[in-house]
């Protein structure tokens, strides 16, 4: 056996039995990114609430929800599974057209699966990397706070909103054949 190989295996029925043979590297290499990735999750979440206004705060949390089920839960399935298909050897035909894979390359899959695992998390660890050395540089962490509005000054109207055009005006209101100004 060669160094730097872990052999592992499990005991069946009262028998030894080799499941695979796996390089060391791998195995080190994939706890460590799967560590440091663990580790990136709640900063990550303190610097998304702290990059958006108050306002926007719910919005941001649902958004980052939204993005991790489209890409993890919805994506992943459909990825993985053309990642194992990609392993077939040999595939067992039937009258309807291709069936299901008879023969996989135990040793290609493990490939595609350990690199396709690894590459995204080598991207994140290197995005927040980027994040936190771009974050070393800010000096001033203050947050500018909105204008205080009076409510009630602004229901009066009192207070100049910029948010509807001054030359807007509301569209006409039509029931039936009939037209009616709003």
């Amino acid at each position: 056996m060669m160094p730097g190989f872990i052999i592992v295996t499990k005991e069946v029925a009262g028998f030894l039995a080799t499941l695979g043979v796996m390089p060391g590297f791998i195995i080190v290499t994939k706890e460590v990114t799967g560590f440091l990735a663990m580790l990136g999750i709640m900063p990550g979440f303190i610097v998304m609430l702290r990059s958006v206004s108050e306002a926007d705060k719910s919005m941001a949390v649902g958004f980052s929800s939204l993005l991790s089920t489209l890409c993890g839960w919805f994506a992943g399935p459909v990825v993985f599974g053309r990642i194992v298909d990609t392993a077939c050897l040999i595939w067992s035909a039937s009258c309807s057209g291709v069936g299901a894979c008879a023969l996989y390359d135990n040793d290609d899959f493990r490939i595609k699966k350990n690199t396709f695992q690894m590459i995204p998390r080598f991207l994140t660890i290197s995005l927040k990397i980027f994040v936190y050395c771009q974050s070393k540089k800010k000096t001033d962490w203050s947050v500018d706070k909105p204008e205080e509005v009076d409510v009630n000054e602004a229901m009066m109207g009192g207070y100049e909103m910029d948010t509807i055009p001054k030359d807007w005006k509301p569209a006409p209101i039509y029931k039936g054949n009939k037209h009616i100004d709003a």
